[in-house]
């Protein structure tokens, strides 16, 4: 996958997580944003927000159903600053 693949794709879930699941904000980072991306190898790093703490790992899950041929990582901020 090309670093502007990564970046459509990065759309289109961003796209499904508001609209499918109420996200209100949706980020893209990590290297699909830099010339550190390594295609075949880089993954699609994700943050969103909007959707309640119980709901998230669902969320995320669903969220991999949707897309299984995009290597997507979502983050968690609220896990990260526990």
């Amino acid at each position: 996958m090309t670093r502007e693949l990564a970046s459509e794709s990065a759309r289109r879930v961003a796209s499904y997580l508001k609209t499918s699941h109420g996200a209100t904000r949706v980020l893209l980072f990590g290297s699909a944003l830099t010339s550190d991306f390594r295609p075949g190898h880089s993954d699609i790093d994700l943050y969103f927000e909007g959707v309640s703490y119980d709901r998230e790992m669902a969320v995320a899950g669903m969220t991999f159903c949707a897309f299984p041929d995009r290597n997507l990582e979502t983050f968690d901020i609220r896990a990260a600053n526990s």
